[in-house]
């Protein structure tokens, strides 16, 4: 998989000093599972030493700040690492995040002081975003290393992170029995990480690529560029918003209709079926660069690649589900206990991140093409369906209905993406000159037929993911 063409640089050279492919999905899946492992241990020491409503307070704080952070992450981490012709330095990425983080710090300060329910509930907020500051740092500093394919810094940085992340919020709630003290540990973590490690990722690029941080002629020049970068990015990041709240409005809805204890079991399932997706979204990590390297110089290698990764996200899809079946119930029983065991919302849920994985190539492939506007109106199709379809089935469903409605929503998604893909497709083989448009079906993916929609059979992270 490691490709025919070397990376180059926007001047056509090949750059040196990358690592291959092979060894950047070693690094990525290795780090990925255990950074995903960690966050999970989070979720389940905390539901084995409280309960489902604590979880479920703590759910809530995730889910509240997890829009506002999108948003003002602006996606710049995938418009950095797919800029193969550098376009914009990195000293604009970096200025446009630090900017977008201060407003977002103030207004969610704002609002949690004026429309909490408690002085609590605000504190827990705020200590969560305090916390997302810091990740929302190294994520910027992720985008530079995987511009680059440097997949080992950030492998080492995700390790860590999770890891001190872990052991600080265990050891906090264990001594201290307080969701508040936990998260500001978890926060404190996050920072010491940023701060000591991700900043010297910096340095080392730079050192090697001075051209990053060049300014220009001076902050009039800066100031332009941040504006050329917002206008770029905005698409991708309304998306990413999307996302955050698809996959997050089931929790505001349970939480409305129903109670903190249902939240919390959807929640742990959400967390869990999150962990199966683990090692191929740490590929397309990898292979997002690559396929916007291959679209700019080797259609003919694109297209290979497209393939491949969408035949691997099938075989995931099905073996996923294929355990959910079989073994789902036994898993969550061991895992949370009794009280979060409902084999039936598994089945749904990872049958959903079946899609998903499907949906999540082909939105690389339109990032790889810098055609961002396709997510966003194929996000408003799938937020549509999966609130109409909450407000439906969770008053009278609960968990299952949520779940049913967020495995409808992706399939929608997906299929949008499906045919935004096929109709980039036919654009590349009209440019390369072929006789006949290649098309999804070449691809083996099977497209509706006309007069009978079926878009779950095309699947799509991110989920944005709570939190």
């Amino acid at each position: 998989m490691s490709g025919k063409h070397a990376a180059r640089d926007s001047g056509g050279r090949a750059v040196t000093g990358r690592l291959s492919m092979r060894t950047n999905f070693a690094w990525v899946a290795g780090s990925s599972i255990l950074f995903q492992g960690c966050q999970w241990l989070i979720v389940a020491s905390l539901a084995h030493m409280s309960g489902s409503a604590t979880v479920g307070r703590f759910a809530f704080a995730l889910a509240v700040t997890a829009p506002p952070f999108l948003l003002a992450n602006l996606s710049l981490r995938v418009v950095l690492a797919t800029d193969a012709r550098s376009q914009f330095r990195f000293v604009d990425y970096l200025a446009l995040r630090l900017c977008c983080l201060l407003l977002t710090v103030v207004g969610i300060l704002a609002g949690a002081l004026l429309a909490c329910r408690s002085r609590s509930e605000a504190m827990l907020i705020t200590a969560v975003a305090a916390a997302k500051t810091c990740d929302s740092v190294s994520d910027i500093v992720y985008g530079l290393l995987q511009k680059y394919e440097k997949m080992d810094r950030i492998a080492v940085s995700r390790v860590a992170q999770g890891t001190l992340q872990f052991l600080a919020f265990f050891a906090a709630y264990r001594v201290s029995e307080s969701l508040l003290v936990a998260v500001a540990a978890w926060g404190a973590m996050s920072a010491a990480i940023t701060l000591s490690y991700d900043l010297r990722s910096i340095r080392m690029i730079v050192g090697r690529w001075p051209q990053e941080m060049v300014r220009g002629d001076g902050p009039d020049r800066l100031g332009t560029r941040m504006g050329r970068l917002l206008r770029l990015s905005a698409p991708l990041a309304g998306t990413a918003v999307l996302g955050a709240l698809i996959g997050n409005v089931p929790i505001y809805v349970l939480n409305h209709w129903q109670s903190a204890n249902e939240v919390g079991v959807f929640s742990a399932q959400m967390r869990l079926v999150m962990a199966l997706g683990l090692a191929f979204a740490a590929l397309m990590d990898v292979v997002t660069p690559r396929l916007a390297s291959y679209h700019a110089q080797a259609p003919a290698e694109f297209l290979r690649l497209l393939r491949t990764m969408l035949l691997i996200g099938v075989g995931n899809a099905v073996l996923g589900l294929v355990g959910a079946v079989f073994a789902g119930g036994g898993i969550l029983r061991v895992l949370y206990g009794p009280e979060y065991a409902e084999p039936g919302v598994f089945v749904i849920l990872v049958g959903g991140m079946g899609v998903n994985l499907l949906a999540v190539v082909l939105a690389s492939t339109l990032a790889a093409a810098r055609i961002y506007t396709a997510q966003f109106w194929a996000g408003l199709v799938q937020f549509a369906v999966t609130v109409g379809l909450l407000v439906g089935l969770v008053p009278r469903m609960g968990v299952s209905g949520a779940a049913t409605a967020f495995i409808a929503g992706l399939g929608c998604y997906a299929g949008v993406l499906a045919l935004c893909v096929r109709r980039l497709l036919r654009s590349l083989s009209d440019a390369a000159g072929q006789a006949e448009p290649v098309s999804l079906r070449d691809l083996q993916i099977p497209l509706p037929r006309a007069g009978h929609p079926d878009p779950a059979t095309i699947r799509r992270e991110p989920g944005q993911t709570p939190g």
